[in-house]
C-alpha cells in the first residue's frame, strides 16, 4: 500500500543490465538507509504496521522521541533478505569505530552473507 512506503521504496528503480537489456528489480532485492542513525516517523509507522509492536522497539533498543515521533538508531527490516546492501548516510560499517555507543544501525544479517561466512569458516 502506498503509506506503507519507505523512503528507500522511493528510490529510482534499480536497473539490471543484462544481455536482453535492463531490466527494473523488484524492491526487496536491495536495502537501502542503512547508513542511518534515526528513523522518520512514517518509517517507524510502517514498522509498527508490520508487527514491531512498542516491546519490539524496546527489546532492540529503539527509542522514540515524543515530541518528533522520530526513531533511534535506524531499524532495518529488509535485510535478511536483500542482494544489495546500502549505506547510504552517515553511519558507514568501516567507519565504525567513530559511532555513538547505542546509536548503530539495528538490522539482520542477510542470509547470504551468513552463507559466505560460514563457508569461509568450515
Amino acid at each position: 500500500d502506498a503509506a506503507g512506503l519507505t523512503a528507500s521504496r522511493l528510490l529510482a528503480g534499480w536497473l539490471l543490465v543484462s544481455s536482453l537489456g535492463a531490466q527494473t528489480l523488484a524492491p526487496r532485492w536491495s536495502c537501502s538507509n542503512l547508513g542511518r542513525s534515526w528513523m522518520t516517523m512514517a518509517e517507524g509507522w510502517y514498522l509498527r504496521h508490520r508487527g514491531f509492536d512498542h516491546k519490539s522497539f524496546q527489546d532492540l533498543g529503539i527509542s522514540v522521541d515524543p515530541l518528533h515521533g522520530t526513531s533511534s538508531p535506524y531499524l532495518a527490516a529488509c535485510t535478511d533478505s536483500a542482494d544489495l546492501l546500502r549505506f547510504n548516510g552517515l553511519m558507514k560499517p568501516w567507519l565504525a569505530g567513530s559511532w555513538k555507543a547505542g546509536n548503530a544501525p539495528v538490522c539482520k544479517m542477510p542470509l547470504w552473507l551468513k552463507r559466505l561466512l560460514l563457508q569461509d569458516m568450515s
